[in-house]
Order: structure tokens, then sequence, then C-alpha cells
């Protein structure tokens, strides 16, 4: 009899030391797994800040994928996965989407080319073509850039717009028309010949045998002439 209760005692205390185990230890760890949280909002946080959100709601962050955003500052939350307000299981991993920021460029060497050879450079390098200034320089040749804004090697946004300073020719000579009337018209076509300017004869008023002189001129005295120009006479004798 005394062995019979001593190994009922041993059998009790066994199975209140089993249910203590089951019901303290390992039941609440099962409840545990089954707990829900709901996923907190992060887009448009920052890194630091999202992945402290997501720790503080026992949540594991993981940032799964980088990508270039025009809008969006370097670091920022993108996108989330889950979605916020999902209710998932504590320790749920949540995907993360950081943006670098925009993509950059480098701006290309575009003095002395053509205007369609700088606009295939700027298409290779992710920018575009901004507004086109005219200009008359002798540095480079005709219908070739002088300069760039902004400038070649310079690190912009990809897409922005590059404006372009384009070369319409050499600088032309500027002259102002001198009064004509009543010189020498030989004298005259001679030394506008060569100077470059195109002399035409438009006619001849009066008679005799004198000596030819410039009646009258096209352009007028006092007007802006450039070399090559065209200068009508009108010749008198005398």
């Amino acid at each position: 009899m005394p062995r019979l209760l001593i190994a009922l005692s041993v059998a009790m205390v066994a199975f209140l030391a089993g249910f203590f185990a089951i019901t303290e230890l390992l039941l609440p760890s099962f409840v545990g797994l089954g707990e829900e949280v709901a996923v907190p909002v992060v887009v448009g946080e920052s890194r630091e800040a999202a992945l402290r959100a997501l720790k503080a709601a026992q949540l594991v962050p993981e940032v799964r994928l980088e990508r270039t955003d025009p809008e969006i500052p370097a670091g920022m939350i993108l996108a989330q996965n889950p979605r916020p307000g999902s209710m998932v299981k504590l320790g749920r991993r949540v995907s993360l989407t950081v943006s670098t920021g925009a993509a950059a460029a480098i701006v290309p060497p575009l003095r002395g080319k053509t205007e369609r050879q700088t606009r295939l450079d700027l298409a290779a390098s992710g920018l575009e073509p901004g507004d086109v200034l005219h200009i008359r320089d002798d540095a480079v040749g005709p219908g070739r850039v002088l300069a760039s804004a902004p400038v070649a090697g310079m690190s912009v946004v990809r897409g922005t717009p590059v404006d372009l300073l384009l070369n319409e020719g050499p600088i032309e000579a500027a002259f102002v028309m001198p009064d004509l009337r009543g010189h020498r018209y030989d004298d005259v076509q001679r030394r506008l010949e060569s100077k470059g300017f195109r002399v035409e004869r438009a006619r001849y008023v009066g008679g005799g045998l004198g000596v030819e002189r410039v009646t009258a001129q096209d352009p007028a005295p006092g007007a802006r002439i450039v070399s090559g120009a065209r200068i009508s006479l009108s010749v008198g004798g005398g």
C-alpha cells in the first residue's frame, strides 16, 4: 500500500510539472505566434524613421529595392509590402523600397560641335536641348556650339535642358556709309571694291566729256553697311 501511494504521488507531481510547463512556458509561445499587428505607414518617411517604426511594431524591416525618383529625395521610402494597415503576425518581414533620388547625368563637352551632333550627345547623356541663342564669333566655325549652360562636366539631374550658344559665322566688319556725292566715280569705285563692296553703276545723268562724278548713292550717307554689301551709284559728267 505505501508503495502504491508513493507511485501515485510521483505520478501526480509529474502531471503537475507537465501541466505547469505547458500552461506557463509553451502555451504563451504558441499564443504569441498567433498575435497580429497592423503594419504602420512608413511610405514617405526616412529610412531610419521607417526602421524604427517597424521594429517598434515588432516587425522585421527589410530593404529589398532601391530606385531612382526625380521627385522623392534620396533615403525616403517609396513603397512597402505588406501595405499600410494590413494585419500581420508579429515578426512578419516588411519589404521596403527606398529612393536614391533623381538620377544624375554629366553635361558632355559640346564646344565646336554641330547642332545635330550636340543633340545626339545630349540624348545619349539623358539630357534635353534647351534654348538656342545665336551669335557671330570667329572662335569656332559657323553653325557650331560656342558654349552651353550648364557647362560641360557639370553633374545635373537627368532630363535637364541644356541651353546652347550657336555661332552664326565670322564677325562682319561694319562701316558707316560716307557721302560720296561729288567725288570722282573712278576713285570711289576703286576704293569701295578694295574694301570688298560690290559697286553698281545705276545710271548716268548729264552729258559732256568732263570728269564723271557721283551724283547720288544707295545706301544713303550715314547708313550702316557690312563688307560685301551692294552699293549703287548714280554718275554725272561735267
